[in-house]
């Protein structure tokens, strides 16, 4: 996951986010165009991780983890956000800086003993 919540291609936002037939398509970023999975796809996975690491992304983490998803109301939609897998699930693997924004104390990591 990028800073503003991109998933592979998928970009905030993008008209893309709503595609139900299409398992590849392209999206426009700026001067490049990328072939990207489209969200069914990638939410018929069985397994999916979610690593992010630095605190350049803790807003993004905060925002797809702790938001309460409402399609109705006008918001900046994470594709991150979006990543649901219909039978299976998904596991985030976060550093203590990316998780900064979700946990008010102080995390104590302990170090494995290997």
């Amino acid at each position: 996951m990028e800073e503003d919540g991109r998933v592979g291609s998928l970009i905030p936002d993008h008209p893309v986010l709503g595609e139900k037939e299409r398992w590849v398509t392209h999206v426009k970023d700026g001067n490049e165009t990328r072939l990207t999975l489209t969200l069914p796809v990638i939410n018929s996975s069985s397994n999916i991780a979610m690593v992010v690491a630095g605190s350049a992304n803790a807003n993004a983490v905060y925002h797809s983890l702790m938001d309460r998803y409402d399609p109705q109301a006008p918001q900046r939609v994470f594709p991150a956000k979006l990543i649901a897998p219909e039978e299976g699930d998904i596991v985030w693997y976060l550093d203590k800086d990316a998780a900064s924004r979700i946990f008010k104390e102080e995390l104590r990591i302990e170090k494995r003993p290997y």
